[in-house]
């Protein structure tokens, strides 16, 4: 209630003409992605909310994809924590009012926002979307959702609205979230059920009732599951905006040419330094997967997770893959002490594993990195706050470079 008042403080009646919610365990990033894609290339004015942010807050709220300046965010701060008085809220709320502020102010086309947990204690789930997005529900952040995919899925269902539309990115959705739909009068749309993706090599096809687009180039992120987030995007568009997908060539070039960092990303190539924000069961069977299909044989694993999380469904997935692991510990109140880590693997595998252990994600990622060698590689996963503290060790690492 508290946090519904701060809206009325801020007078935000509206944040845009369209409002589409992307929800979900996995591939809500990768969703908002395609999305932000394909309407920027048709010159519609977007905002993008999303998180968490990797290297800077800034990446949480963009216009047109780009990050949202310093200034009008320490002015949208300040605005905030007048109006809202003695009323506490939580990062995450302070972020969402922060992004619908700036939002209404920009008479945005679209936006696009990316549930933070779950969906129906959301503080996104405040404002009504005219379509949503669940690209997937697994068992994630059970403390808050449940540990039953019922459970989690009624959660992630709250971001549906009767008599509108919503799309499940997979198939064989769980029946609490079809009984849900059924009940709240939501036309949901099911991936293999209301629509497809046909995948060959040299391209693939997205085929619904009311729409087809052929030979569409492979997308340059790489995991069969992308297809099944940038269908779902192009179904949403096609719902609540129709004649954003007028011109097919440009929605095919705006699929085929969207990245996002963290997502199988290639930091470097000969050697091989993959980085990945895989950090939950679901995700890492899917990462092990990926290395598995591009033929990745001899691979080391920087490794950091956060003191919430399974260890053994992060971990089991790579066991007969990799050959070393580096273990860190993130430096974050929220990680997990790399001996810790160690000690749970170790009781788990009998000492079979090789490991080595860490303060810090930095000194796993700089060793890890100086045993490389040219035929293999290196994967770095297991949190955002694993991949960010990477990337910021490279980076340093090429600037101190530079300076000698």
């Amino acid at each position: 209630m508290e946090y519904e008042e701060n809206i009325k403080k801020l007078n935000i009646s509206k944040i845009a003409d369209k409002i589409i919610t992307v929800a979900g365990t996995n591939g809500k990033g990768s969703t908002v992605s395609f999305l932000e894609s394909v309407l920027t290339r048709k010159n519609y004015k977007v905002g993008t909310f999303t998180s968490p942010h990797i290297l800077k807050y800034n990446e949480r709220i963009k216009i047109n994809g780009v990050e949202i300046d310093d200034a009008s965010l320490l002015d949208t701060f300040k605005i905030i924590d007048e109006k809202r008085g003695n009323t506490t809220l939580t990062y995450f709320e302070f972020a969402t009012l922060s992004a619908f502020y700036l939002f209404s102010k920009s008479n945005l086309d679209v936006a696009v926002l990316e549930v933070g947990l779950g969906g129906r204690l959301d503080a996104t789930n405040i404002v009504d979307s005219d379509i949503s997005i669940i690209t997937s529900i697994g068992i994630d952040h059970t403390e808050f959702l449940g540990n039953t995919i019922d459970s989690i899925a009624l959660e992630k269902a709250g971001v549906m609205r009767s008599f509108k539309t919503s799309i499940y990115a997979q198939q064989n959705p769980p029946a609490a979230l079809l009984k849900y739909a059924k009940n709240k009068s939501v036309n949901l749309l099911i991936h293999n059920n209301d629509y497809s993706v046909l995948k060959r090599a040299s391209g693939w096809t997205l085929k619904s009732k009311s729409l087809t687009i052929d030979n569409i180039p492979n997308l340059k992120m790489i995991g069969d599951y992308q297809y099944n987030y940038a269908a779902a995007s192009i179904l949403a568009l096609n719902e609540v905006l129709p004649e954003s997908l007028s011109n097919h060539q440009e929605i095919k070039k705006s699929l085929s040419n969207t990245e996002i960092p963290g997502r199988f990303q290639y930091l470097s190539k000969s050697p091989d330094i993959i980085l990945d924000v895989a950090h939950n069961e679901d995700a890492a069977k899917s990462l092990s997967e990926n290395i598995k299909n591009i033929g990745k044989n001899k691979v080391n694993v920087v490794l950091g997770i956060l003191a919430d999380k399974d260890v053994y469904s992060i971990v089991d997935p790579f066991i007969s893959l990799v050959n070393h692991w580096y273990i860190g510990t993130i430096n974050n109140e929220r990680g997990m002490n790399a001996d810790e880590i160690k000690y749970r693997i170790n009781s788990i595998y009998k000492n079979k594993l090789s490991t080595s252990t860490f303060s810090s994600i930095s000194s796993a990622f700089n060793v890890a990195k100086s045993e490389q060698t040219l035929d293999s590689t290196l994967l770095v996963f297991g949190s955002f706050y694993t991949v960010a503290e990477a990337l910021n060790t490279n980076l340093q690492n090429q600037q101190n470079k530079n300076v000698l």
